[in-house]
């Protein structure tokens, strides 16, 4: 919500609707078959796909424990619209489709629930 509470945890103050937000790519997301080093395609070889079986089952097991931040993260940014009030209230209730049955704040948030019209 562009509006915010002082003295609330998490609260930030805005310079415009219209920021973008660091990210963090982690690198198990990458595409599977992907390389950063690989020159070309091609198949791996068959030694290759099963040493990556076992890391990736051993990654599963190890998953529930904590794992510091890698510092090969990449930052990028993603885009981010900050609503006010009266702006997400109005675009809501200007679907015909739908009927506004609350709208409210929370934790520095605007939330709205919904109702379809059948």
């Amino acid at each position: 919500a562009y509006e915010q509470q002082e003295n609330v945890v998490g609260n930030r103050k805005f310079d415009s609707q219209d920021i973008f937000v660091p990210w963090y790519f982690q690198q198990q997301y990458k595409t599977e078959g992907y390389d950063d080093d690989a020159e070309g395609g091609g198949e791996e070889e068959p030694e290759k796909e099963k040493e990556k079986e076992k890391e990736k089952e051993k990654e599963k097991e190890e998953s529930h424990k904590f794992k510091p931040v890698k510092k090969d993260l990449v930052k990028l940014e993603r885009y981010y619209h900050v609503f006010k009030k009266e702006e997400l209230y109005e675009l809501c209730n200007s679907i015909e489709e739908v009927k506004v049955e609350k709208f409210y704040f929370d934790c520095n948030n605007w939330g709205i629930i919904l109702r379809k019209i059948f």
